[in-house]
């Protein structure tokens, strides 16, 4: 008689919030530093982008860096300066997945850019990386933003 035990559960081995932190840090830095390596490496293939003009499959490198490009030029015409993120959920759905939302805020000298940004997003663990699987952004006031993260 073979007899099957019970898996031991996985523990993640760092709290989710840390996790979705330095995500978050490490994506706002490299949009501010115009460092597409360090940006690129915190994304899954296909990954999801949903705003108020759409929806697009991310599924190439080539893609997400035509979709970098394209915020950066945003925040160079819009003037911004300077990115504020502020982590406000992250908890685990399973040992793999993660369920976040952070905000942004951008600003040139003192003065918001434009209305706070609201993200949410899907974290999954691939080959021992968290990665950022789907993305959601509430952006009310800028068309070009949004269409940005869609086209």
């Amino acid at each position: 008689m073979i007899r099957m035990e019970n898996p031991t559960p996985t523990v993640p081995s760092r709290p989710a919030l840390d996790i979705v932190e330095e995500l978050v840090t490490a994506t706002g830095t490299a949009l501010m530093k115009d460092d597409f390596p360090s940006f690129r490496d915190r994304f899954a293939f296909p990954h999801v982008v949903i705003t108020f003009s759409g929806e697009r499959i991310v599924e190439t490198e080539d893609q997400l860096r035509d979709t970098f490009d394209k915020v950066q030029t945003h925040y160079r015409l819009s003037g911004v300066e300077r990115m504020e993120r502020t982590v406000l959920h992250g908890e685990f759905q399973d040992v793999e997945t993660i369920l976040c939302a952070h905000e942004t805020r951008l600003f040139r000298q003192d003065k918001l850019v434009q209305k706070p940004i609201s993200v949410s997003s899907h974290l999954e663990l691939l080959d021992g990386a968290w990665k950022i699987t789907h993305t959601d952004y509430i952006i009310e006031d800028s068309l070009r933003y949004n269409r940005a993260l869609t086209e």
